[in-house]
């Protein structure tokens, strides 16, 4: 990343939220940074709220409190940024603690300043920015994924670190399911990987599961996934 590239954040656990501390009764910026950062200026100032009247039980707005909080959702998720400064971590390779190694290393990657129009500032590594927007850097990924596990997997030696992008899974039409001594309605799913993941060209089955929801098929994600017992079985041991 350069200065003054349009970014998007992919990956908030790549944000340094704690950015000044206080030394011998100032407050210092960790990071060597030349960008001054305004009052004000983190995420924490940046969420959306939605209020609705707070009414009582006569079915009039509260005098002492009028409005009644709904929802808050973090505005800044959504705000393109301007890369200010590219830097890196004043200790970066070093171990978070000297005594103990092995919990892990500071960042020896570029670390960006990042600012949004609307007055917000953050400091996070570069590895969690893209210049693509969230949704295609997720579809972009999501082919990585599909394309490295092409005629990677043997039936006989798959372990349990299957990426769940690329399972498979369809549901029972059949969704009278036992559950004790009587009958109810359950979801009843059976996973897999298709054939073009395998070594051997065929689908895997991986496992079978019941939700004992009292719903059923009602309940499905996607109807188009619902097959006959019969014609799922058939497709899993082709």
């Amino acid at each position: 990343m350069n200065v003054n590239d349009k970014v998007f954040v992919v990956d908030w656990g790549k944000q340094y939220t704690s950015i000044y501390e206080w030394v011998e009764n100032k407050c210092v910026c960790r990071f060597p940074i030349k960008t001054v950062l305004p009052d004000y200026y983190g995420t924490e100032f940046h969420w959306k709220y939605t209020y609705e009247p707070n009414l009582t039980k006569k079915g009039t707005v509260n005098k002492r409190e009028p409005k009644k909080l709904v929802s808050k959702e973090p505005a800044y998720m959504d705000y393109k940024w301007t890369v200010l400064e590219v830097f890196k971590h004043p200790n970066a390779g070093k171990p978070f603690y000297p005594n103990d190694p092995s919990c892990g290393r500071y960042s020896e990657g570029d670390l960006l300043v990042l600012a949004a129009e609307q007055g917000c500032y953050i400091i996070i590594e570069a590895s969690g920015v893209s210049k693509l927007n969230p949704e295609q850097y997720a579809d972009e990924q999501f082919k990585a994924v599909i394309e490295a596990n092409l005629s990677k997997w043997d039936r006989a030696k798959l372990g349990s670190k299957i990426p769940d992008e690329i399972k498979s899974v369809f549901y029972d039409e059949d969704d009278n399911v036992l559950f004790g001594s009587s009958m109810t309605k359950g979801l009843v799913s059976y996973t897999f990987i298709e054939g073009k993941f395998s070594t051997d060209g065929k689908p895997i089955y991986l496992h079978s599961s019941v939700d004992y929801n009292g719903k059923g098929n009602h309940s499905c994600p996607n109807p188009k996934l619902i097959k006959p017992f019969k014609e799922i079985k058939a497709y899993i041991e082709q």
